[in-house]
């Protein structure tokens, strides 16, 4: 399971700059990822918080600043499955 969600991660990523997804279809993602992956107490925390963060974003209308801490997330993903 877990060189399944690398694999994923992994793809998108490489296709993510490509595909320009919305920060709406960010958040869903992110979320999935937290629930499939192992996380620490401490690092979910530090994952709601960049949604929190990037949702804000969004709400003011700043889409660049939203998908830059939503990127900021996948690559703590990515991190995450590399070292495990």
């Amino acid at each position: 399971m877990k060189q399944f969600v690398s694999g994923f991660i992994l793809l998108a990523a490489w296709a993510g700059p490509a595909a320009a997804a919305s920060c709406a279809e960010g958040f869903p993602i992110i979320e999935e990822m937290s629930k499939t992956l192992d996380l620490s107490e401490a690092e979910r925390v530090n994952v709601q918080a960049l949604v929190a963060k990037a949702r804000i974003e969004e709400r003011q209308g700043h889409q660049k600043n939203c998908k830059i801490i939503l990127s900021g997330a996948i690559r703590f993903f990515l991190i995450k499955t590399v070292l495990d």
